[in-house]
């Protein structure tokens, strides 16, 4: 039960209505190389879920993460490469979830229920479901991921098979080279946030093993839809659209498609945003543990900590001030992921300097084969963050990326400071 939750958290993100969007729009651009672009990219996160279990080997426990970077770079690296990516995705990216919930609810289920309404009732289940305790919160999240990859898995056998209507006639043109570098990127951001498995409960070996495990079958998953995507919608309108799914569902099964994406669509949306805020949360309470955030934080028990009700009181509120669909949400959404992208290259890093630090028989192999995997896993992150600036057409990434790296500096030093004063600050 405990590998199985572990799973589902990993894949929580990675099941989104967004990273649909991402996947259906990357499919567009590269046609069959599709396929892949997604077998790369997976393999370069492999790379770095094979760091965390050895950060883990030597850092047991949910503040091992934590640990591993502040040995390696300093207390302020450990905060602000963590508290950029995951605070700031779990706070923009649930909302806009939420929303997209509320919009597919509304315009598939109910026509007279108002969007906004619904996703502060998801908000408020997901609430519930975590203060009923970990069972329950475990429990509906295996049932959310089950039914977003039971269901796109399922779909995506009905549109090989051909149980539904035929496939059009699509003429196979070339894909565009230009079209390639874009693709390949998206294919790297469709696994960002299967680390959040680290926070789902024990984090030793099992944790690292559930988010390799995750990746291999988001990949299927995504490999199949992909495929199935091609058959029943030309790539121009796959590469250009921002709902390919339903058009894809719609195509193969109509209404019934339609019906069928909305649930998966709820699935997902709920999926992610209970992973993002039960994964968070507990972060966020063991760093406060260590001294690395405040100390009240780390008060509260299983998954109704105080971390949680502000990360969803914060969600509420940017609702609730209309922030859900505005152009900025989706801009922070992309900080944050761009951040996240640093993250991982933090960790691999991390791991380069604690071999290079740590002799023989500590705990760590350090083989070449180690230091060529390590290095090939950082240049794959580092590659993927310079890429999200520099295809940003605007350069409307730069802004945020600066205002969100300039306050967690600030905040980071001001705060372990402060708390090197008062002896919370734990030694790592």
């Amino acid at each position: 039960m405990t590998r199985l939750f572990s799973i589902s958290v990993a894949m929580g993100l990675l099941l989104s209505p967004e990273a649909l969007t991402v996947a259906g729009n990357a499919t567009g651009r590269a046609g069959h190389g599709f396929v892949g672009f997604v077998l790369l990219a997976g393999l370069a996160h492999l790379l770095v879920s094979r760091t965390y279990e050895r950060a883990f080997t030597l850092y047991p426990g949910p503040s091992g993460e934590a640990r591993f970077i502040r040995k390696a770079f300093g207390a302020i690296a450990a905060v602000v490469s963590a508290v950029c990516a995951r605070v700031t995705m779990a706070v923009c990216a649930s909302t806009a979830l939420l929303a997209t919930a509320g919009y597919v609810f509304n315009e598939v289920f109910l026509y007279w229920f108002p969007n906004l309404g619904f996703s502060f009732c998801l908000l408020g289940f997901l609430l519930l479901l975590n203060l009923l305790g970990k069972n329950a919160a475990a429990i509906g999240q295996l049932f959310f991921v089950g039914l977003a990859a039971g269901g796109l898995l399922l779909l995506s056998l009905v549109g090989f098979l051909e149980w539904g209507n035929p496939p059009p006639a699509i003429p196979q043109a070339p894909t565009p080279l230009a079209h390639m570098p874009e693709a390949g990127l998206a294919c790297l951001l469709l696994f960002v946030g299967f680390d959040l498995a680290g926070f789902s409960g024990k984090t030793e070996h099992h944790s690292a093993r559930a988010m390799m495990a995750a990746i291999l079958l988001a990949g299927l998953v995504f490999c199949c839809w992909g495929s199935v995507s091609l058959r029943f919608v030309p790539a121009g309108k796959l590469a250009h659209t921002s709902i390919p799914y339903v058009k894809v569902a719609r195509t193969m099964l109509g209404q019934w498609g339609r019906i069928w994406m909305g649930l998966i669509i709820l699935s997902g949306a709920s999926a992610a945003v209970n992973a993002l805020l039960m994964a968070v949360s507990r972060m966020m309470t063991a760093m406060a543990a260590d001294g690395l955030l405040p100390p009240f934080l780390a008060k509260g028990r299983g998954h109704a900590t105080i971390a949680f009700f502000m990360l969803a009181a914060a969600v509420a509120a940017m609702m609730g001030l209309g922030m859900a669909g505005e152009p900025i949400l989706e801009t922070y959404m992309k900080a944050g992921t761009w951040f996240w992208l640093l993250h991982y290259a933090v960790i691999q890093g991390a791991l380069l300097a604690t071999m290079a630090r740590l002799g023989p028989g500590a705990g760590i192999q350090k083989e070449a084969g180690d230091w060529v995997l390590s290095i090939s896993g950082l240049a794959a992150m580092v590659s993927a963050a310079i890429a999200m600036i520099l295809l940003e057409k605007d350069w409307s990434l730069l802004g945020p990326v600066i205002v969100l790296l300039a306050m967690g500096l600030f905040l980071a030093a001001f705060w372990i400071f402060f708390s090197s004063k008062k002896g919370w600050l734990t030694q790592s």
